[in-house]
């Protein structure tokens, strides 16, 4: 609970300090989709979903935007491949620069940056709850935005890394890549 309120705060202050700096060109988003696991991550997790918050702005004449993003993931152990059921999730928050491109009625961007993302592992039928802690991360991707009735749409896929591994118990690297779907409201469209 205290993570949660921690990453709040972060993002609501961001939020406050991006309007005047970026001259009414702030946004604020939510999104939502699929989750794929790849690497020994996905050998031991199955396809999840993800969600997010997300606030961007350009602050003065940057030649890019920044975005801050706050996440949850989660994945279903592979019963499989762990022996176990049950699920890890994914919470954190990133920061990146978001690059747009020119477009007409969409607009293609790249963004990247640097995140930090608390991984938990709960297993079925137990009160057993693991946290793996919080580590450091990075994650890439592109997207589109669009013209929609009085917002933007925004289509995107981004690939995540946290470095997670843990030989001590047997936790690689998490890494997956998301597609989502959302909505980015606020500034000039």
């Amino acid at each position: 609970m205290i993570r949660l309120g921690i990453a709040t705060l972060a993002l609501v202050l961001l939020g406050f300090a991006l309007p005047t700096a970026t001259d009414g060109q702030t946004r604020f988003g939510l999104a939502a989709g699929v989750a794929v696991p790849s690497g020994d991550f996905g050998d031991a997790t199955n396809t999840g979903v993800s969600i997010e918050g997300t606030v961007e702005g350009r602050p003065g004449e940057m030649p890019f935007a920044i975005r801050g993003d706050i996440f949850l993931a989660r994945f279903g152990l592979d019963e499989g491949e762990t022996g176990e059921s049950g699920s890890i999730r994914a919470f954190g928050l990133s920061l990146n620069a978001l690059f747009q491109l020119l477009g007409a009625g969409v607009t293609p961007y790249l963004l990247m940056g640097p995140s930090l993302t608390n991984l938990d592992v709960a297993i079925d039928g137990t009160d057993d709850e693991a946290e793996v802690g919080t580590n450091p991360g990075v994650n890439l991707g592109g997207g589109v935005k669009f013209l929609l009735s009085g917002y933007l749409g925004r289509l995107e896929v981004r690939w995540s890394q946290v470095f997670s591994k843990d030989d001590d118990v047997d936790f690689p690297n998490a890494r997956w890549v998301t597609v989502t779907a959302g909505v980015l409201f606020g500034g000039r469209q």
